[in-house]
């Protein structure tokens, strides 16, 4: 295993706490303690409090990517995004969908990543901003223009995209907000499954392409 350079960890304790105590009831001093470093040496990596949680925010975009390629997600940009998920048969659309969400569960980053913001939303637009984009309005718009493209290809029926990706995320949202801890993980993912199938028969045209 290649060993973390002090700024990985720096972002990994900061995080874990941020996750715990809120953003403003930690101090550099708390984290610089959590890495086992001077105040003073934290200061060589980041200006301040704020530019380490920025730089969490864009390491938890990489690696949701990261992620995305691992599990081999259908990308914008690689060919006809509604093609490759209007293709995917059901079991393996229902496969990928509980992968993703274990992935938000059971790993550890990203499990803290979503507590940190679900706690911070409401101190200031900044982070409401980036609540949204992660959790809200970013996974609706990306679903919306996808549908909308699916529907137009015939993988759909007829319908109001947005309102279908509403339908699709919002369930899955509040199973994330439910699936507290390993005792409901199993009831979640059972869940889960029933709403991509009954949402795969409820939209899907059976159309063959």
């Amino acid at each position: 295993m290649p060993r973390r350079n002090t700024k990985e960890i720096i972002l990994e304790r900061a995080l874990g706490l941020f996750s715990q105590r809120g953003y403003a009831g930690v101090s550099v001093r708390d984290i610089a303690a959590a890495v086992g470093i001077r105040e003073s040496s934290l200061y060589k990596h980041f200006p301040g409090k704020r530019a380490i949680f920025d730089a969490i925010v864009e390491e938890m975009r990489g690696r949701y990517a990261a992620a995305e390629r691992a599990l081999r997600v259908p990308q914008a940009g690689e060919g006809d995004l509604a093609a490759a998920y209007g293709e995917i048969g059901l079991e393996q659309l229902a496969d990928l969908c509980r992968k993703m969400f274990l992935h938000s569960t059971r790993d550890p980053y990203a499990a803290q990543f979503r507590k940190m913001l679900t706690i911070e939303q409401y101190a200031s637009p900044e982070v409401m901003a980036t609540y949204r984009e992660f959790f809200l309005d970013g996974p609706i718009a990306f679903q919306s223009e996808l549908f909308s493209r699916m529907i137009a290809q015939g993988y759909f029926r007829e319908g109001d995209a947005k309102a279908m990706a509403l339908q699709f995320y919002g369930p899955i949202f509040l199973l994330l907000s439910r699936c507290a801890g390993p005792g409901d993980e199993a009831d979640c993912l059972a869940l889960l499954e029933r709403h991509v199938a009954q949402f795969a028969a409820d939209h899907g045209s059976g159309a063959e392409k």
